[in-house]
Protein backbone atom coordinates (compact mmCIF):
# COMPACT_ATOMS: atom_id res chain seq x y z
CA UNK A 1 0.00 0.00 0.00
CA UNK A 2 1.81 3.14 -0.91
CA UNK A 3 0.68 6.63 -0.18
CA UNK A 4 0.03 8.69 -3.28
CA UNK A 5 1.32 12.30 -2.34
CA UNK A 6 -1.02 14.28 -4.73
CA UNK A 7 -3.99 12.39 -3.09
CA UNK A 8 -2.79 13.50 0.40
CA UNK A 9 -2.37 16.96 -0.75
CA UNK A 10 -6.54 17.02 -2.34
CA UNK A 11 -7.47 15.31 1.11
CA UNK A 12 -5.44 17.81 3.32
CA UNK A 13 -6.82 20.83 1.45
CA UNK A 14 -10.76 19.28 1.41
CA UNK A 15 -10.11 18.83 4.86
CA UNK A 16 -8.55 22.14 5.64
CA UNK A 17 -5.56 20.77 7.66
CA UNK A 18 -1.99 22.47 7.38
CA UNK A 19 1.05 21.03 6.40
CA UNK A 20 2.74 21.39 9.48
CA UNK A 21 0.13 19.26 11.45
CA UNK A 22 0.34 16.39 8.91
CA UNK A 23 3.72 15.94 8.36
CA UNK A 24 3.56 16.41 12.80
CA UNK A 25 1.30 13.17 12.00
CA UNK A 26 3.55 11.10 9.75
CA UNK A 27 6.45 11.11 12.20
CA UNK A 28 3.78 10.14 15.01
CA UNK A 29 3.22 7.40 12.70
CA UNK A 30 6.45 6.80 11.60
CA UNK A 31 7.30 5.93 15.49
CA UNK A 32 4.46 4.07 15.94
CA UNK A 33 4.86 1.70 13.49
CA UNK A 34 8.69 1.65 14.51
CA UNK A 35 7.77 0.79 18.31
CA UNK A 36 5.34 -1.97 17.06
CA UNK A 37 8.25 -3.87 15.30
CA UNK A 38 8.30 -2.61 11.25
CA UNK A 39 11.31 -2.53 9.56
CA UNK A 40 12.93 1.05 8.60
CA UNK A 41 12.48 -0.35 4.78
CA UNK A 42 8.64 -1.01 5.17
CA UNK A 43 7.92 2.14 6.65
CA UNK A 44 10.08 4.06 4.04
CA UNK A 45 8.07 2.02 1.20
CA UNK A 46 4.32 2.78 2.48
CA UNK A 47 5.28 6.07 2.46
CA UNK A 48 7.27 6.36 -0.80
CA UNK A 49 10.58 8.12 1.08
CA UNK A 50 13.77 6.49 1.91
CA UNK A 51 14.75 4.50 4.81
CA UNK A 52 17.36 7.07 5.63
CA UNK A 53 14.52 10.12 5.09
CA UNK A 54 12.57 8.30 7.68
CA UNK A 55 15.49 7.84 10.31
CA UNK A 56 16.75 11.32 9.92
CA UNK A 57 13.29 13.14 10.03
CA UNK A 58 12.49 11.33 13.37
CA UNK A 59 16.12 11.78 14.79
CA UNK A 60 15.44 16.02 13.76
CA UNK A 61 12.06 16.29 14.64
CA UNK A 62 12.41 14.62 18.01
CA UNK A 63 15.64 13.07 18.70
CA UNK A 64 14.18 9.40 18.45
CA UNK A 65 16.14 6.49 18.47
CA UNK A 66 16.26 3.35 16.46
CA UNK A 67 17.38 1.33 18.40
CA UNK A 68 15.49 2.39 21.55
CA UNK A 69 12.47 1.73 18.67
CA UNK A 70 14.30 -1.62 18.53
CA UNK A 71 14.58 -1.93 22.29
CA UNK A 72 10.61 -0.93 22.84
CA UNK A 73 9.64 -3.26 20.26
CA UNK A 74 11.18 -6.71 21.49
CA UNK A 75 10.18 -5.69 25.12
CA UNK A 76 6.93 -5.33 23.45
CA UNK A 77 6.69 -8.75 21.78
CA UNK A 78 8.45 -10.38 24.94
CA UNK A 79 5.61 -9.66 26.92
CA UNK A 80 3.46 -10.51 24.49
CA UNK A 81 4.96 -13.90 24.13
CA UNK A 82 4.96 -14.05 27.86
CA UNK A 83 0.98 -13.40 28.28
CA UNK A 84 0.23 -16.08 25.69
CA UNK A 85 2.49 -18.60 27.57
CA UNK A 86 0.43 -17.64 30.67
CA UNK A 87 -2.37 -17.65 29.03
CA UNK A 88 -2.32 -21.29 28.09
CA UNK A 89 -0.01 -22.65 30.91
CA UNK A 90 3.16 -23.28 28.92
Amino acid sequence: MKIDKAEVVAVRIELGVDRASLTRRRYENWRRLLMEGWSLEAVADVYGVKPNSVKLGLWNNGRFSLMEARKQSLRSQQALLKDEKDRFGW
